[in-house]
């Protein structure tokens, strides 16, 4: 079977989990072909497995250029498949892909932003020429159902899976010397860049209910966060020399991995969110929201805990939960990475991709 890609796989640690199932896939006799920017890193690991490399990437929603270099590509290659994972690769592959026989499938790893009655939408996800998508969650799965006319079978979910071998070598960043932490306090942290559904104001303010004696240390890390109103909110909090506002590091995962809990309080728009698979992956326990994308990670009060989305005084309650019962994180550190290795792994996320195309080709 022959599969062509396109997608970024600028960034190594970014892109593994998916780079790495057409990796798997080629391992098992899949053809497959990667169009990806001539800068990507992960062009040397593909190659080393005998992946023939494209160097091109659409670089804006309609690039003539790229048509043509796909459609040509279409047509001499005689490919199965076109895999296509991000809006600019499928805006431009459906128009590439049209009066050809190939069969479209994109990707959808986020449910926000999929207005059925947005006409913008219809010219990547929703367009007449995708015949499947993947969907990362059973709650986009259920976003594109919703459209009117929508065939079921033509949405599946498949999950991106990790390998928890993958993070066996990443070392804690000792960032409790670095910021003066006591040894002794629980440390919590977020990684996200600062957009509404991260709903990062709602961890601020449940700071602000915990006991200012309790020894409980918040770092957040990524893009945004110096705002007035993340400002006033630490300020407001009473609990001010707690919250350690880190900007963006570029050993986020090292200070992840040297962490207690991994907090994530999104609304939603997510699908197994890659900060939180990446810290259980880590064996760092996750205190997430009960958003639908995530339902598949965690198991309440076995691998983390889960507190009510939208609610900073259930997550604060959930913080006091874990720093009141720590005897209990050593148990749930193993059972996040068990569940990730056991469920959400790269593995069977091959597996998957292999039934799902051999399915609608055959």
């Amino acid at each position: 079977m022959k599969v062509l890609v396109v997608s970024n796989y600028r960034g190594v640690h970014t892109c593994r989990p998916e780079a790495e199932i057409f990796i798997g896939l080629k391992k098992r006799g899949y053809d497959v072909t990667i169009m990806t920017y001539p800068d990507a890193e992960y062009i040397e690991n593909f190659e080393r497995n005998g992946i023939r490399v494209i160097p091109k990437h659409p670089t804006k929603r309609f690039d003539p250029e790229f048509i043509k270099l796909l459609k040509d590509e279409l047509i001499s290659g005689s490919y199965d498949i076109l895999q296509l994972y991000n809006n600019k690769a499928i805006s431009n592959g459906v128009r590439s892909a049209r009066n050809i026989n190939v069969k479209v499938v994109i990707y959808r790893g986020a449910s926000s932003n999929m207005s059925w009655w947005n006409p913008i939408n219809y010219l990547k996800f929703f367009h007449p020429r995708v015949d499947y998508v993947v969907c990362n969650s059973v709650e986009i799965r259920e976003k594109f159902l919703a459209v009117p006319g929508y065939k079921k079978d033509k949405a599946i979910t498949i999950y991106k899976g990790h390998d928890i071998k993958w993070y066996a070598d990443i070392k804690p960043h000792d960032i409790r010397k670095e910021l003066g932490i006591d040894s002794l306090d629980l440390l919590l942290v977020n990684v996200a860049n600062n957009r509404g559904f991260k709903a990062i104001p709602d961890l601020m303010k449940a700071m602000k209910y915990i006991p200012k004696e309790s020894k409980i240390t918040l770092l957040v890390i990524g893009r945004g966060m110096e705002t007035s109103t993340i400002s006033k909110l630490i300020e407001e909090s009473g609990n001010a020399d707690k919250i350690h506002i880190l900007g963006y590091r570029k050993d986020s995962i090292n200070i992840v991995a040297a962490s207690d809990v991994f907090v994530l309080p999104s609304i939603g728009g997510e699908s197994l969110t890659k900060s939180v698979v990446e810290a259980m992956s880590l064996g760092i326990v996750p205190l997430i929201s009960d958003i639908k994308g995530n339902a598949p990670l965690v198991d309440d009060r076995v691998n983390g805990v889960i507190f009510e989305k939208g609610s900073p005084e259930d997550l604060a309650e959930k913080i006091m939960f874990l720093y009141h019962n720590r005897n209990l994180l050593p148990k749930m550190s193993l059972g996040a990475k068990q569940k990730i290795d056991g469920e959400i792994n790269t593995q069977k996320t091959v597996q998957h991709y292999a039934d799902f195309y051999s399915s609608i080709i055959n």
